[in-house]
């Protein structure tokens, strides 16, 4: 394992982690611990219970991650577009979403799980991704490039259609123009 030049985290620097690892836990979230910087599953399983993922992110610096598929599935969108995403949900779901910020990645926006990517986003097919059953993806606050992950709204997780529906009402209008419906 390579820390590069800061070396590994500090106690201090796990705290968030082990904080943010068990209140997903408690939540309910099947969390999988990743390698340092979020590359990739560092155990490939999830702990059984909070005790679990206290020990499990107190001893190492372990990054955060979720089965997708699960509790939820998760559409990425470029970090452009990201802000405008986030702020049309809102609009249109009427309450705060799940939404979080990936450096050098994207923004994630949480959905009900089993969805597809609707025949609107096919032209987008390759800046928008549906992350479902057998993906992972990161979670708040695992670093990238050396910043943190970062929740930009921890609200609901809306249905996927309502989701992808603004995300193709915001690229639309990105890419040609118009506002979509």
């Amino acid at each position: 394992m390579t820390w590069g030049e800061a070396g590994p985290p500090d106690v201090a620097e796990r705290r968030p982690l082990v904080t943010a690892a068990v209140e997903y836990v408690q939540a309910g979230w099947p969390v999988v611990a990743l390698s340092p910087g979020g590359a990739r599953v560092a155990a490939n399983m999830s702990p059984r219970d909070v005790a679990m993922a206290r020990e499990w992110w107190s001893q190492r610096p372990y990054g955060i991650g979720v089965w997708c598929g699960v509790e939820f599935d998760v559409l990425e969108v470029p970090a452009a577009v990201g802000e405008e995403v986030a702020a049309e949900l809102r609009r249109r779901a009427r309450v705060p979403v799940a939404v979080f910020e990936v450096p050098l990645r994207g923004w994630f926006v949480l959905v009900s799980p089993g969805c597809s990517l609707m025949a609107e986003l096919m032209p987008f097919r390759r800046v928008v991704r549906v992350h479902g059953r057998g993906c992972w993806v990161p979670l708040p606050p695992t670093r990238f490039a050396g910043r943190p992950a970062l929740w930009v709204s921890r609200g609901r997780v809306p249905h996927a259609l309502l989701a992808q529906t603004c995300i193709s009402a915001v690229l639309r209008q990105a890419a040609f123009g118009r506002v979509g419906s």
